[in-house]
């Protein structure tokens, strides 16, 4: 392996490594505005379906609206969301704390 060689082979990665971060803070930005679920499958689905490998919230908000055949993202319904803050909330209480009205 020669210098040049090595020396591309690191710029490689280093490029590879900024691309990750920028998709995984884009994919945190689109957990934010859409109700996906945020795990790794969601994350490769995305970026297997952006077509270079290059997330963005254009790309991101195009898939989730036209829903192409084939792409099926995992989402989180409103039930499951007013479930987990409900959740949130009892955690750290007693029933002692909370009034009938809080557990409906």
């Amino acid at each position: 392996m020669t210098y040049e060689t090595q020396n591309a082979t690191e710029q490689q990665q280093k490029a590879a490594a900024v691309q990750e971060a920028r998709n995984r803070e884009v994919f945190y930005e689109a957990l934010c505005r859409w109700p996906l679920k945020e795990h790794e499958a969601n994350f490769r689905l995305l970026i297997d379906w952006s077509g270079d490998g290059l997330l963005s919230l254009e790309k991101i908000e195009y898939l989730i609206r036209h829903q192409p055949q084939g792409f099926n993202v995992d989402v989180t319904t409103r039930e499951e969301i007013i479930s987990g803050l409900a959740q949130e909330l009892r955690d750290g209480c007693t029933t002692k704390t909370l009034s009938d009205y809080d557990f409906r």
